[in-house]
C-alpha cells in the first residue's frame, strides 16, 4: 500500500502518483502479497482540502467474509456518482391467492346441468321409442307388396326395399299382406297367384331396435316360385305352368297362364305354388312343346326367382 507524502491519501501499491496534488507516492509497511486490481476498477479520490484519517496497515491483506444481509446502499461521495445496488425481489409464494376458483365452481356447475339435460333428453327418447316403435319390413319378392297393420292405412313396399314405419304400441300387432302384380305382366294370369301372407309383430325388448317383418318367397311349409322366361325362337311362347299331365299332352284342354312373345328376355309371368312336381311348359304357334322339371331346389328360396330359357333347338317335332 503506498501514501501519498503531502495529502496524506492511501493507495493501492500499483498506484503511482497522487490522484489529488499529483505527488509521487510512498510505500507504507510491508505487504507479504497483495490482489492485483479487477480491470476497470476505480478507487475513489480524496478531494482537495479534505484530510482522510489514514488507515491502519494490516501486516496481511484477507480476503472480507461473504455476508448474506442484503447489501445496504452505499452513500455516494460528493461529485462522484454511485451506481444504486441491484435489488433481488423475493416472492412468497405460500401468500399468493388462489386463482381460478370460482371459475371452476362454475365449470363443475355446467357440467352438472349438462349431464342432467343428457339424462332426461336420454329417458325421454326412450320412453317416446318405447310408446312408437319402429316396425321395419323387407321385401324380398320381385313384386311390390301391400301391408296393412292391424286396421291402419295400407303401406306400399316396392320389390327388393326396406321401409321403415313408426307404429303406436296400442295398435293391432296382426300383419296382413300380400303381393301385387307388375306392369309389364301379362293379361291372362290363370295360373298365377298373389303371394300372400299373415304375422303378428314382435317388438323386442330394446326400444331402440325395430320390429323386422320379412316377405319372401317362402311361408311356412308353402312355397312359391316365380318364372323368368327368355324365348330365344321366332314366335311367341304359351306358357302352362303346373299343368296335370293329361293338359300337357293335349296342350289346348286349358288357355295359357303366360304368353312370351319372340325375343322376350328374363320375363316375369307371376307367382305359383313350388313342390317336386312343379313344371313349366311352353309350346309355340306350330303346337310343339318342351317342359321344364325337377327344379325345386333350382328357385330362390327367398324370392323364388327361377331364370328359364327356350331355344328352338328345345322344342319336341309336333
Amino acid at each position: 500500500m503506498k501514501r501519498c507524502p503531502k495529502c496524506g491519501a492511501h493507495y493501492e501499491a500499483s498506484v503511482r502518483f497522487c490522484r489529488a496534488d499529483g505527488q509521487a507516492l510512498e510505500v507504507v509497511g510491508t505487504q507479504e502479497w497483495s490482489r492485483p486490481p479487477a480491470p476497470g476498477a476505480w478507487s475513489p479520490p480524496s478531494l482537495p482540502g479534505r484530510q482522510t484519517e489514514p488507515a491502519p496497515t494490516p501486516s496481511l491483506v484477507q480476503r472480507p467474509p461473504v455476508s448474506t444481509a442484503e447489501p445496504s446502499r452505499v452513500a455516494p461521495i460528493s461529485g462522484h456518482p454511485v451506481a444504486p445496488p441491484m435489488v433481488v425481489q423475493t416472492v412468497d409464494r405460500s401468500t399468493r391467492p388462489v386463482v381460478g376458483a370460482s371459475g371452476r365452481q362454475w365449470l363443475v356447475r355446467v357440467g352438472i346441468g349438462v349431464l342432467a339435460l343428457v339424462v332426461v333428453g336420454a329417458a325421454g327418447m326412450a320412453w317416446w321409442a318405447r310408446a312408437h316403435p319402429t316396425v321395419e319390413f323387407q321385401n324380398r319378392l320381385l313384386v311390390p307388396v301391400v301391408v296393412s297393420i292391424g286396421d291402419g292405412e295400407q303401406i306400399n313396399v316396392k320389390p327388393g326395399a326396406v321401409t321403415r314405419v313408426e307404429v303406436s304400441r296400442s295398435v293391432n300387432p296382426r300383419v296382413t299382406w300380400t303381393s301385387e302384380s307388375l306392369a309389364n305382366e301379362p293379361a291372362s294370369e290363370s295360373g298365377s297367384i298373389p303371394v300372400t301372407g299373415v304375422g303378428m309383430l314382435q317388438f323386442p325388448g330394446n326400444p331402440f331396435e325395430a320390429a323386422v317383418m320379412l316377405f319372401q318367397a317362402t311361408d311356412g311349409s308353402l312355397r312359391y316360385f316365380a318364372p323368368l322366361v327368355s324365348n330365344a325362337t321366332n314366335g311367341p311362347l304359351c306358357l302352362l305352368i303346373n299343368a296335370p299331365a293329361v293338359e300337357r299332352a293335349g296342350d289346348s284342354a286349358r288357355d295359357c297362364d303366360a304368353i312370351v312373345p319372340a325375343a322376350a328376355a328374363t320375363q316375369f309371368v307371376g307367382y305359383f305354388p313350388l313342390s317336386a312336381s312343379s313344371s313349366v311348359r311352353a309350346v309355340d304357334a306350330l303346337g310343339r312343346g318342351t317342359t321344364y322339371r325337377g327344379f325345386e331346389r333350382l328357385a330362390d328360396g327367398s324370392s323364388g326367382r327361377l331364370v328359364l330359357r327356350f331355344a328352338p333347338a328345345d322344342f319336341e317335332p309336333h
